[in-house]
Order: C-alpha cells, then sequence, then structure tokens
C-alpha cells in the first residue's frame, strides 16, 4: 500500500468535494481525504468486486494513526456530504462502518 503513495500522484476529484483519488493498474482506489481543521488522511481502498471478501480500507491520518475499516464502502469511497471536521469525526465514521458488508 505505502509504495502508492497519492501525495506524490496526480490525483482526480473523488466522490466528494473534499477528496482527491486515481485509480492504481490494479483497481485500487488511493486517495487524499481532507477535514476541515486541515488535517487529512491518505486512503487505499479494494473493492468487494477485487476480492473473495468485504473489500476493506486502510487510512493512514495526519497525526500518525493508521486505521482498516472491512467492507462499507461498494465500488468507490464514499463518505458523507458534510465534510469531516477532523480526524477524530473521520475514525468515528470508520469505526461505525468497520465490517459492514456493501
Amino acid at each position: 500500500m505505502m509504495k502508492n503513495d497519492p501525495s506524490t500522484m496526480d490525483l482526480e476529484p473523488g466522490f466528494n468535494k473534499y477528496v482527491d483519488r486515481a485509480i492504481l493498474a490494479d483497481g485500487t482506489e488511493t486517495g487524499i481525504i481532507h477535514c476541515k481543521d486541515g488535517s487529512l488522511s491518505k486512503f487505499w481502498f479494494r473493492s468487494h468486486h477485487l476480492c473473495k471478501d468485504i473489500g476493506g480500507t486502510w487510512f493512514s491520518m495526519s497525526d500518525g494513526k493508521e486505521v482498516y475499516m472491512g467492507g462499507r464502502f461498494c465500488c468507490e469511497v464514499q463518505l458523507p456530504d458534510e465534510q469531516m471536521k477532523s480526524l477524530a469525526e473521520l475514525r468515528k465514521f470508520i469505526q461505525e462502518g468497520d465490517g459492514l458488508a456493501p
């Protein structure tokens, strides 16, 4: 995951206006989530369509924490319309969605 650092890539707008993303050759979606307070999280998402389970997303946050969320997203990273205020709000979203089948 870390060899494809989205901060070094040309990114395009994602589903949400506060997310920038790229799709890698293997189908992995990677990008950056920008929070209102200026913090951010890089992410790497594999859809359940590309693996034999519910898929999942790794998040590498600007505060040094890394978090995994199994499932929740189907074909792309789709967050709430309202921009996340902080990494704490993003972590709450991840915790609530962890393990949900897409």
